[in-house]
C-alpha cells in the first residue's frame, strides 16, 4: 500500500509546490491537502495517512493547535509530523518538539531536503508500525492477540453508543482441544488454531475483528449487528469447523468441532466492555454444558 501523505497550509500554491517535488520523488505517494487545522482534521477523521506536513502559521487553527489536536487522538498520536516555517525562531521550535513534532523545516527549504525529511520520518512510520503489530499480533494464527481486544473494543463500543447500534461479541471455544492434542500431538493442535483462525478471518466484515483470546479460545467483536445477524454469523462458523477435514489421511478422522456463546446488545445498554465480554463467556459456559458444538446467545449483562 503506497505511503499517504497530508500537507497541511493555508496557501495554495505552497501546497502544490510541495505535492509535486515528493510526488517527482516518489511516484506511489498519495498526496492529500488541506488548507488549515480544521480541514485537516476532516480529512485525518476520514483517511490515515503515514506522515503530515503542517505550516506554522494558518489561519483558523495553526500548525500548533492541529499538533495538540492530533496528539490528542488515540490513533493518530504516534503518526510523524512536520512543522513548517519561515520563523527561524528558536522558541517555537522547542514548544513544537515539546508538543509532538517530530522534525522542523525552515522556509524556504531546498527539495531535496523536504524530500530527506519526509523519507526519515516515513521511514519511522513503518518502523512503528512494525513494533505495534509485533505486540498486538499472535504468532500462530495471525489474528490479533488478547492486548489488541480492550482498547479496539473500546472504540468500537464509543462508536456503537454515539450512533445507538447494537454491538455483539463472540465467545469461541475449540471443543476438547486437549483431547486433540493427546491423540494428534501439539503440531496438529497448532494446525487446527491456525485453520480456525483462517475460518474466522472469512466471516469479518469492515468493522468487525476477531482476536486469539487465548489457549483454544477466539474472540470475535461485529459492530452493527444486531442478534439475529449476530447467531446467523455464529452458525455459519460453527458449520465450517465442523464439517472441515482437519485429518483426512485418518481412516476416521477425528471430529472438531466448536462451541460458540454469543452477546448482542445495544450499545447504550453497555456501561463496560468487559460486561460484554463475561455475558459472551457465559453463554460460552452454557453451550458447553448443553453438549457442546453449539450456539447460545444472550442479551443479558452481567
Amino acid at each position: 500500500m503506497p505511503n499517504r501523505i497530508l500537507i497541511v497550509d493555508d496557501n495554495a500554491s505552497m501546497r502544490a509546490d510541495m505535492s509535486r517535488i515528493l510526488k517527482a520523488s516518489d511516484p506511489l505517494l498519495e498526496i492529500l491537502e488541506a488548507s488549515d487545522g480544521v480541514e485537516a482534521l476532516k480529512v485525518l477523521g476520514e483517511a490515515d495517512v503515514d506522515l503530515i506536513i503542517a505550516d506554522l502559521i494558518m489561519p483558523r487553527m495553526d500548525g500548533l493547535k492541529l499538533l495538540t489536536a492530533v496528539r490528542q487522538e488515540e490513533r493518530l498520536q504516534h503518526t510523524p509530523l512536520i512543522i513548517v516555517t519561515s520563523r527561524a525562531n528558536i522558541e517555537e521550535k522547542l514548544l513544537s518538539f515539546d508538543q509532538g513534532a517530530q522534525d522542523f523545516l525552515t522556509k524556504p527549504y531546498h527539495p531535496a531536503e523536504l524530500v530527506a525529511r519526509s523519507r526519515v520520518m516515513l521511514r519511522l512510520r513503518a518502523q512503528m508500525r512494525a513494533i505495534e503489530e509485533r505486540a498486538i499480533v499472535d504468532a500462530l494464527t495471525g489474528l490479533y492477540n488478547h492486548m489488541y481486544l480492550a482498547g479496539a473494543l473500546n472504540r468500537e463500543l464509543k462508536r456503537c453508543q454515539r450512533y445507538k447500534l447494537d454491538l455483539s461479541c463472540l465467545m469461541i471455544d475449540v471443543d476438547d482441544f486437549k483431547r486433540i492434542n493427546d491423540t494428534h500431538g501439539h503440531l496438529a493442535g497448532d494446525e487446527v488454531l491456525r485453520t480456525v483462525g483462517r475460518m474466522l478471518q472469512t466471516t469479518l466484515r469492515g468493522y468487525d475483528f476477531a482476536v486469539r483470546y487465548g489457549g483454544d479460545e477466539f474472540v470475535i467483536v461485529l459492530a452493527q449487528n444486531n442478534p439475529a445477524g449476530a447467531r446467523h454469523v455464529a452458525e455459519r462458523i460453527r458449520e465450517m469447523v465442523m464439517h472441515y477435514m482437519f485429518f483426512p489421511l485418518q481412516a476416521m478422522p477425528n471430529p472438531v468441532t466448536v462451541s460458540i456463546g454469543v452477546a448482542s446488545v445495544p450499545g447504550e445498554r453497555i456501561k463496560a466492555v468487559t460486561s460484554l465480554i463475561e455475558a459472551a463467556d457465559q453463554a460460552l459456559y452454557q453451550a458447553k454444558t448443553q453438549g457442546k458444538n453449539r450456539v447460545v446467545t444472550t442479551d443479558s449483562l452481567p
